[in-house]
């Protein structure tokens, strides 16, 4: 059996800044000022929240942030932009509140404790409070079957998370959280087609501009459409104010094949952008990539997310070593630049089938993958719950409790559990504005989503840098979540918003037919490579096994599934992490 418990991780990783802050939910007892602010983060506009005060940039941000505060309440705070996270202790009013930044890029936890609440930037040091930690059995066996039906929820008993675009507000001894950043309820402009592409490109590059530092600026540069757009819009902005062009950073994966390294050079060369290149090899060395991301579980307050993370980690580091404070990336554009499945959907409900199969085509030409069956379905279901609401519900309900993976909550006690959560874990059948609309919501509310951006926390800010994701910008979603599908699909193509002027500015890149690169093959083999390694004892799963969480012969049923790769990496994966956040 793999020795995870006994040994550090092969690449150690110092914790993030970790600030704690006890704050009071009853009024009275607390001394101090009216009105006291903490934050962390950093907010990118507060040169307009200046202006708008009149204030002085000699303040601090908390004392920016009181002003604001007293001079237009919770609605002022809104308007803040950046990765933050701040509190207000209100004494006048006898009310705390503490809010995280709209896309949940600063994470947020907390903990209840009496007539305080305490919170931290991640789950496991607010755990290890009141000692030894209680994992949460049901948040795992919910994570082996991809459920995950409360976004607060965190892997650790009486922790939670403060989601993105949420303000937590204490009073009278409890605790309550509203939601306030709903972009997508906007409705769909009816601007004209060239001013709405305008517009976003100025976005785009206020985006850029808002966390560009100049000379101390990277990119994670893969040659695909996202990371090339972010990495153009950055060259060009460092052009106009005479700095210097940002740094790009490549990971050279063996199975992106030719198109990908000839894209990540022809585009930095292009740019004239300052270029570090890693092979997959180089970034490892004599490590193990399968060894080396299950030990990283040590440091994280939730399961590792990519087993890439290690030779991701080792490309950011010499981004750090070369003086880059920053590295920008082009993550969030699969979430906003695409239209999804929902889009179909919602053009089979309005009769447009046509279109419908356009759609489908142009996923299928730029993607690999055909939309109207999962749209078909998705209609499907919606009909079905306004014939019979309450039957369909339960039919829904009992095909997904039965469809449990067999070697997943043994203990029956837990499978109850489940059982009873089962109803939360699903979408409505009826979306509340569109399928769409649905679709690109999970991207700001999904627990995967959330957990992404907390765990790159957990391994990056300690090195004084951060990587940023422009495409999570507020005004550039709220702007993208206001274009029409023929503008998100210029030219025809699938995220044709950026691919058609990507292709007309580097016609020799080809970035008019790129499809969609996948180290599918590459994955598996490195999958296959760990699992050989461990012999025949390394499948066991002693943690997970004794919580009850799964059955003694889970690694021999995940081993003859049809996704059999990816059910082992998870299980070892899990118990990993289990076994480092219980000792």
């Amino acid at each position: 059996m793999i020795a995870l418990a006994s040994r550090p991780a092969a690449s150690p990783v110092a914790a993030p800044d970790s600030w704690c802050w006890v704050l009071p939910l009853r009024g009275g007892a607390q001394l101090g000022r009216p009105v006291e602010a903490r934050v962390v983060g950093t907010i990118t506009n507060r040169p307009d929240v200046e202006r708008r005060l009149g204030s002085s940039p000699a303040l601090s941000d908390a004392q920016t942030i009181e002003r604001l505060y007293e001079r237009s309440g919770l609605v002022g705070l809104e308007s803040l932009r950046g990765a933050f996270a701040l509190a207000i202790v209100d004494r006048v009013r006898e009310r705390t509140f503490v809010m995280r930044d709209h896309a949940g890029l600063e994470p947020v936890f907390y903990v209840v404790e009496g007539d305080t609440v305490v919170c931290g930037p991640a789950a496991r040091p607010l755990a290890r409070r009141r000692g030894t930690p209680r994992v949460n059995r049901v948040a795992l066996a919910d994570s082996l079957c991809e459920r995950y039906p409360d976004p607060e929820e965190t892997f650790f008993e009486g922790v939670r998370r403060l989601p993105g675009g949420h303000v937590l507000t204490g009073q009278r001894g409890a605790v309550s959280l509203r939601r306030y950043w709903h972009p997508l309820q906007q409705a769909v402009s009816s601007a004209s087609a060239a001013s709405l592409i305008d517009e976003f490109h100025a976005l785009q590059q206020q985006a850029v501009a808002r966390w560009y530092r100049p000379g101390r600026t990277g990119i994670f540069l893969s040659g695909g459409l996202d990371s090339g757009s972010i990495a153009t819009a950055a060259a060009d902005y460092a052009a106009s104010r005479h700095d210097a062009a940002p740094h790009a950073l490549s990971l050279a994966l063996p199975d992106y094949g030719k198109f990908e390294r000839l894209a990540q050079a022809g585009i930095a060369d292009a740019l004239s952008l300052p270029t570090t290149v890693m092979t997959f090899d180089e970034a490892m060395g004599a490590r193990s990539l399968f060894d080396e991301a299950l030990a990283l579980n040590a440091q994280l307050s939730t399961p590792l997310m990519s087993v890439w993370t290690p030779a991701y980690n080792t490309l950011a580091a010499a981004g750090a070593a070369q003086g880059l404070d920053v590295v920008l990336t082009g993550i969030g554009g699969d979430e906003w630049l695409s239209a999804s499945e929902g889009h179909c959907a919602d053009l089979l409900r309005r009769g447009r089938v046509r279109a419908a199969i356009r759609f489908n085509q142009i996923w299928q030409k730029s993607g690999g993958w055909q939309r109207l069956t999962p749209a078909l379905r998705s209609l499907a279901s919606l009909w079905a719950g306004r014939l019979a609401p309450e039957a369909w519900e339960r039919s829904r309900v009992e095909r997904t409790r039965v469809a449990r993976l067999g070697w997943v909550s043994p203990d029956p006690v837990l499978r109850r559990e489940q059982d009873e959560r089962v109803g939360r874990t699903l979408r409505p059948s009826t979306p509340v504005i569109s399928f769409a609309a649905a679709d690109a919501d999970r991207s700001l509310t999904d627990t995967r989503s959330l957990q992404f951006f907390e765990e790159r926390h957990e391994l990056t800010e300690w090195r004084g840098g951060a990587l940023r994701d422009p495409y999570y910008d507020v005004d550039l979603v709220d702007h993208l979540c206001r274009l029409p599908l023929e503008v998100l699909n210029l030219g025809g193509r699938l995220k044709g918003l950026v691919r058609t002027p990507l292709a007309a500015r580097f016609p020799s890149l080809k970035y008019g037919r790129q499809p969609k690169h996948l180290a599918d093959r590459f994955a598996l083999a490195t999958f296959e490579r760990g699992f050989a390694q461990l012999g025949p004892d390394g499948f066991n799963l002693p943690t997970l096994t004794a919580l009850g969480v799964v059955a003694n012969d889970a690694a021999a049923q995940a081993r003859v599934a049809p996704d059999a790769a990816d059910r082992l990496w998870e299980l070892l994966n899990l118990e990993a992490w289990t076994r480092y956040a219980t000792t």
